[in-house]
C-alpha cells in the first residue's frame, strides 16, 4: 500500500536479476554473474527501470482534432486532452504544457496573448475558461503553458478515482495561409510539462509536483486542426 499508513509516495523501487538458479539432472545449480564468456557461464546483471511508487496515477490521452476547421484570426479549439484517475484513488492536475507546431503558413502563425484573446482551458462541452486557470504562450507559438489554480496542491484540479476530465485548449490563431495550401496547427503534450499530484497522503512530501515523465506510455500523439 502506498499513501496513508503505507509506503511514502515518491519512494523508488527497482527489480534486478543478479543470478539464475536452475535444476539440471536433479541437481540444483546457481549461475552467478560472470562477464567472462570463455567459462561457459556467461551471465550479466539485468535491471528493470527505476519506478516511482504512488497511490494512484493518471492515464493521459491526447484527443483527435479530425474534422475540426481552423479559422484564422478567430478563436479555435486547438487542443484536447483527457485525464483519467486510476481506480485506486483520486489525482490532481496542476499544469498542462502544449508543444505547438504548424504547417501551410506563408506568414505567422501567431497566438494572440492579449487580454480577452489569451489562450485558455475549458472543460469539454464548454467554451468558458476554467475558473482559476490561466494560459500563456510566452509571446511565441512554440509552447502554451496552462496552470490550473495557483500551482499548489490545495488549488490543483481534482479528478476523483476512476473518473476522467477532458480539457480543451482554445486560442486565437493569426497568420496567412500559403498559396494553394491549407494552414494547420497541431498541439501535443510535453511529458515534463504535465504536472500532477497523487492525493494518497493529502499533499504530503513526495506526492505533489510529479510529472508525466514518470508515466509509462505517456502520449506522443497530436491534436490537429486545419483549414477546409
Amino acid at each position: 500500500t502506498v499513501g496513508t499508513d503505507g509506503l511514502t509516495p515518491g519512494t523508488t523501487s527497482q527489480v534486478s536479476l543478479t543470478y539464475v538458479k536452475y535444476v539440471a539432472a536433479g541437481i540444483t545449480k546457481t549461475l552467478s554473474i560472470n562477464t567472462d564468456s570463455s567459462t561457459n557461464k556467461y551471465c550479466l546483471p539485468v535491471s528493470a527501470p527505476v519506478i516511482t511508487l504512488v497511490g494512484s496515477i493518471p492515464t493521459v490521452t491526447v484527443n483527435s482534432g479530425s474534422g475540426s476547421t481552423l479559422n484564422l484570426s478567430a478563436q479555435n479549439k486547438i487542443g484536447s486532452v483527457t485525464v483519467k484517475a486510476d481506480a485506486q484513488g483520486a489525482i490532481k492536475v496542476r499544469q498542462l504544457l502544449f508543444a505547438v507546431s504548424n504547417s501551410g503558413f506563408s506568414s505567422g502563425p501567431t497566438i494572440t496573448d492579449t487580454p480577452g484573446t489569451t489562450p485558455f482551458l475549458a472543460l469539454a462541452g464548454s467554451q468558458t475558461q476554467i475558473s482559476g486557470s490561466s494560459c500563456t504562450s510566452g509571446g511565441g507559438i512554440a509552447t502554451i503553458t496552462c496552470i490550473l489554480g495557483s500551482s499548489s496542491y490545495v488549488t490543483d484540479f481534482l479528478i476523483p478515482a476512476n473518473q476522467s476530465t477532458t480539457f480543451d485548449l482554445y486560442a486565437t490563431v493569426g497568420g496567412t495561409a500559403a498559396s494553394g495550401a491549407k494552414a494547420a496547427i497541431s498541439t501535443s503534450l510535453t511529458s515534463a510539462g504535465f504536472v500532477w499530484d497523487d492525493t494518497s497522503t493529502n499533499g504530503a512530501a513526495g506526492s505533489t509536483g510529479l510529472t508525466g515523465e514518470k508515466i509509462y506510455g505517456f502520449p506522443t500523439s497530436s491534436y490537429t486542426i486545419s483549414q477546409q
